[in-house]
């Protein structure tokens, strides 16, 4: 079986929640696009709890759905606001590596430092993985942190 299309997947959460609380049918998803194209999105939904439905089964084996109602954790995936689900829970803010190599490189632009040793930070910014900006991004909150003489105060005036 393929990966499971995100786009296709929203498409069919928005679809459910419009038909909700009645199911949404996937047979014609399944003669239009194929059903080793939505089969594999649509368990995706069922196992994360997104959406519900009978699986159709052939030889023991995932075949097809016939139709998928969606969940409330599926309605508070495609809410804007997080539905429910995101009341008392971790707030996510997501960044664009670009929009943080952008912010990161603003702040170096706008330092003393020589033009020769921006030029260097320049390029390792650009050269450095995802998951290597995740880091530094982290140690960067951090030393921002630290070094803010008055961050109680702060935190306070802004809050």
């Amino acid at each position: 079986m393929a990966k499971p299309d995100m786009n296709l997947g929203n498409e069919l959460l928005e679809k459910a929640a419009d038909k909700n609380p009645q199911p949404l049918p996937i047979d014609d998803y399944n003669k239009a696009l194929g059903k080793d194209v939505v089969t594999p999105t649509v368990s995706y939904l069922v196992q994360h709890g997104l959406a519900e439905g009978p699986a159709r089964r052939r030889m023991g084996t995932l075949d097809s759905y016939a139709e998928i109602t969606i969940t409330a954790k599926g309605l508070d995936h495609i809410s804007e606001d997080g539905g429910l689900t995101a009341q008392g829970k971790v707030i996510t803010v997501r960044l664009e590596a670009q929009t943080i190599r952008d912010l990161v490189m603003a702040q170096v632009e706008l330092s003393q430092a020589p033009k020769h040793e921006k030029t260097l930070i320049r390029r390792q910014l650009e050269a450095l993985p995802e998951e290597g900006l995740k880091h530094l991004t982290s140690q960067l909150v951090q030393l921002a942190l630290q070094a803010t003489p008055n961050a109680i105060q702060t935190l306070k005036t802004l809050l």
